[in-house]
């Protein structure tokens, strides 16, 4: 999968675009520009490209390392889109950033603390949680390639689901509150700080009292499961679909998608009641 493409647009010292903050910084719009997806995409339109949607914004750390967030205001429902936020110096091209924002976020020699992967995701046909779609980037020049953080899973289902849970058979850890080290190319590498857990379940939207039949992915940390996992499609009326990979050992990769295709007996599910 790949990742988001932001080119900082950083307007001169000069620049009539940029104003000063009561806090003595300067205000900037970075142009953010997503490129092509293979296989798999996160957020498409009707030509099944990439594209911004509407709340997104990021964490830019700058020199001071102070977490400053940027919305998007232009280029919504777009592979291009505008990001606005404010920095200590706008002729500064050396930045760390997290997407998506998070308040709670701090920086300290290129790792970031605070970093939450949800264990509890929600249901977004063709594509992910945008909460869980965590991305990273480094940049000395001026542009921000985002890479993705996570691993993820793909499951269709040919029915309406009270949840889809994916999990570890062993002790290994899928989601929590990470610390993730960004390296000089931009890619970050998470480590579970605290609220580990080895189970990661996608839950319906909003109001809606089921997951709809469709196609859907489940951001997880990266790495290897040494004794496989187990992946569950539990339906509205108690019946379920389950299958599991055992005593084998399973390596998620960052960026990288595992497709469990369509749960059905006929692909070698099992059928369950209640989860029996």
């Amino acid at each position: 999968m790949t990742a988001l493409v932001l080119a900082l647009g950083l307007t001169s010292c000069q620049s009539e675009l940029a104003e000063l903050t009561p806090s003595g910084g300067e205000r900037i719009t970075l142009s953010a520009t997503q490129e092509d997806a293979a296989a798999t995409r996160t957020y498409l339109n009707n030509d099944k490209q990439v594209v911004w949607s509407d709340g997104d914004a990021l964490s830019v750390f700058d020199t001071q390392n102070k977490n400053r967030p940027f919305e998007i205001i232009e280029g919504i429902g777009k592979t291009q889109g505008k990001f606005e936020g404010t920095v200590s110096a706008s002729c500064v091209t050396n930045y760390y950033a997290v997407y998506p924002y998070g308040a709670g976020y701090a920086i300290s020699d290129g790792t970031v603390t605070g970093v939450v992967l949800p264990s509890s995701q929600t249901a977004v046909a063709g594509g992910f949680d945008k909460a869980a779609a965590i991305m990273t980037c480094h940049t000395t020049t001026g542009n921000l390639p985002f890479k993705q953080l996570c691993a993820f899973v793909q499951i269709t289902t040919e029915s309406a689901a009270k949840k889809i849970v994916f999990k570890t058979n062993g002790t290994e850890s899928l989601a929590g509150t990470l610390s993730v080290a960004i390296a000089d190319d931009g890619t970050g590498t998470g480590t579970v700080a605290s609220n580990g857990t080895g189970t990661v379940t996608l839950v319906p939207a909003g109001n809606e009292e089921s997951i709809a039949a469709g196609t859907y992915l489940i951001a997880v940390l990266p790495g290897t499961l040494t004794q496989g996992f187990t992946m569950e499609c539990v339906g509205t009326d108690g019946y379920g679909l389950t299958r599991s990979y055992n005593g084998s050992t399973s390596v998620l990769s960052r960026a990288a998608v595992i497709n469990m295709g369509t749960a059905s007996v006929a692909n070698g599910w099992t059928a369950t009641i209640d989860g029996y």
